[in-house]
């Protein structure tokens, strides 16, 4: 304003009155007015917003930040139907008054609000500078538009609602309407009627007739008439051509290729009269992509290096209408395997090498009959007894051997027959699992001695082939409790995302086993399992009935891992946590007292990331995470 006050138009006959803000405007500048409740005037400036009561001779109210405005700087100020006041500020957002009382919208991120409208479902949409729209409901943010969206910039100018309820966004490119019944976008550049490049701030104006009026630098614009309709007709879309190695091809449905012909290039097109410009595309090419590409304005897709495989190419057009093309163009193709990679060879090869396995046998056996001929004329009964006895003492190694292996790791089995002790050694990165059956006591009770074996047995049975699957070294069993490490007696640098592993397929065994308990009106049995990372001395204690163990403060953390869970829950050390949270979602409990151990930092595992996920649960890896972990089998092997 040049003389710093603000004019107040009276119907004719009235005075016209004049608020003089200049003694309270920084820069003199005035940047958003708005009419409140009867009398009532809101002024946005550089310096906060000001609220007049003219002819009343008080004095202005001030508000800024310290009165809780998100920011000084004032862009714009909207009153709602329900007389709330918005105000938009150029970094924290949006602030609203109620009953003369500032309140900031925290969105948790910076933008600049620089305008408002109010919808027929009463939610606020707030325009801004660069991040699109956001729509409020009950000061809550419920939706956002961007370009992604079908916008047709993020740079929103002025916004307005028209008498059928369609919101209309003015852009730096053009207008947008947002059809409420159909929660889609309308565009209209230049070529679809608007008249300007870009809408100016705040320049809009609802008509009598539920009409609206933008203003652009090249006049104004009504829309939302009531004559207006919605058209909804798509786009045509048709694929024009393809080339295959940068050579032209004819569009002959289920071409076969050679091999070679491996680098695909699809060119399409749609015939769009309304609005060319705003046509939009999305193509799939089935066979090789599971889901739609994102939204592109390019009209031809590039597959350089398709394998050997039958593909149908997919592809749907948008124009300003916000309807996709439905059903979408379609071109079939298929790439062929190379000649020793064909059906017919591979069933050669299969009887090349059936037929040479069959002579190989048939001569072997004709072989052996003729050795064994030989050697019954030579032997006598002192060579059969020694055979005999060389049998019966190489089968009881081996199943020495077996029992040995079965006690202790094959490195401590090994040392112990070769210097007849084993020495103990300390291993720096060892992750320890506890794990123990909750109701285990009161099930006992229901059960027979050899009830309670045989199922506990099952169990654990279950528990070996899941820690082996995971190269994790069993420990020992304590009644119904289960202890395992990772990194012993081998080092191992992935210790703590194995051990995890194999603690979350631990866990969604007995989820399985509780339901067949309950399903067979049993006691449950509910685990609690615990997992912590550090040091640990293991070795070999004892001369008879010795067995491999582990000791150190690690081994008694991990067993307050397990007691200072829940039943059903994973719960790890903040030390294991850290090594494993970049595959892992983990739930903080925060500090834990556990007994003679203080306050640890504790985490509930929840699932595998998705990105290192085989299923949508989280609860198996896949094959990126087991290669990376070095374990060879294929995934279906850790369901």
């Amino acid at each position: 304003m040049v003389d710093c006050s603000v004019m107040i138009h009276a119907p004719a006959g009235k005075a016209v009155d004049a608020v003089e803000v200049s003694g309270s405007l920084a820069d003199l500048k005035v940047t958003a007015l708005e009419i409140g409740q009867t009398g009532e005037i809101w002024v946005g400036g550089l310096n906060g917003l000001r609220r007049y009561l003219p002819g009343s001779g008080t004095v202005p109210t001030v508000y800024t930040e310290d009165e809780g405005l998100a920011g000084n700087n004032v862009t714009s100020i909207y009153r709602d139907h329900n007389g709330t006041i918005w105000v938009g500020s150029t970094v924290n957002g949006v602030t609203r008054i109620d009953n003369g009382k500032a309140t900031w919208v925290e969105l948790g991120r910076s933008f600049a609000a620089s305008c408002f409208a109010q919808d027929k479902e009463g939610r606020v949409w707030v325009g801004t500078e660069g991040q699109g729209i956001i729509v409020l409901e009950n000061g809550k943010e419920v939706q956002r538009f961007t370009t992604e969206e079908g916008l047709l910039s993020n740079t929103i100018k002025a916004l307005g609602v028209d008498g059928s309820g369609h919101v209309w966004i003015g852009t730096n490119k053009g207008l947008n309407k947002w059809r409420h019944k159909k929660d889609g976008f309308i565009a209209f550049t230049e070529r679809a009627g608007f008249t300007g490049i870009e809408v100016k701030p705040n320049a809009v104006c609802t008509l009598e007739n539920g009409g609206i009026l933008f203003g652009t630098v090249n006049g104004a614009t009504r829309v939302g008439s009531e004559q207006e309709t919605d058209r909804s007709v798509p786009p045509l879309v048709t694929i024009r051509g393809w080339k295959v190695n940068m050579e032209d091809r004819p569009l002959v449905k289920g071409v076969s290729l050679d091999h070679t012909e491996r680098s695909v290039r699809i060119i399409y097109g749609s015939v769009a009269l309304s609005d060319p410009a705003a046509v939009r595309y999305q193509y799939v090419l089935e066979g090789l992509e599971e889901e739609w590409q994102p939204i592109t304005t390019t009209t031809e897709a590039h597959y350089p290096a398709l394998p050997a495989g039958s593909y149908i190419f997919k592809v749907k057009a948008m124009d300003r209408t916000g309807e996709w093309t439905d059903p979408p163009a379609e071109y079939s193709f298929t790439v062929l395997p190379p000649w020793y990679r064909s059906w017919w060879f591979y069933t050669a090869l299969a009887l090349f090498i059936g037929v040479t396995l069959f002579s190989y046998i048939k001569v072997r056996e004709r072989q052996l009959r003729t050795r064994n001929l030989i050697l019954e004329r030579k032997v006598d009964e002192r060579t059969a007894e020694v055979v005999a006895q060389s049998k019966e003492i190489e089968g009881q190694k081996v199943e020495i051997e077996g029992l040995l292996l079965n006690i202790l790791p094959k490195e401590i089995s090994e040392e112990l027959k070769e210097k007849g002790k084993a020495t103990a050694r300390r291993h720096e990165e060892v992750s320890v699992m506890f794990t123990d059956m909750k109701g285990f006591t009161k099930a006992a009770e229901k059960m027979t001695p050899e009830e309670l074996v045989n199922e506990l047995d099952e169990c654990f049975i279950h528990f070996d082939d899941i820690i082996g699957r995971y190269k994790l070294e069993k420990i020992k069993t304590i009644g119904d409790s289960y202890m395992c490490a990772g990194g012993v007696p081998r080092t191992d640098k992935h210790h703590a995302h194995k051990a995890v592993l194999a603690g979350l397929e631990v866990r969604e065994l007995m989820a399985e086993w509780k339901r067949q308990r309950e399903a067979k009106g049993k006691v449950p049995w509910v685990l609690r399992i615990g997992i912590h990372s550090g040091p640990v001395v293991a070795g070999v204690v004892g001369k008879r009935k010795f067995a491999y163990d582990i000791w150190g403060d690690t081994v008694n953390t991990a067993s307050r891992m397990e007691s200072s869970g829940e039943p059903g829950e994973l719960n790890i050390s903040g030390d294991t946590y850290e090594l494993v949270k970049d595959c892992f979602e983990c739930t903080h409990r925060g500090q834990v007292e556990a007994k003679n151990k203080g306050r640890i930092d504790m985490y509930f595992v929840v699932r595998i990331k998705p990105e290192c996920s085989a299923d949508k649960n989280g609860t198996r890896p896949n094959e990126g995470l087991l290669k990376r972990l070095g374990l060879e089998l294929g995934s279906e092997q850790f369901a």
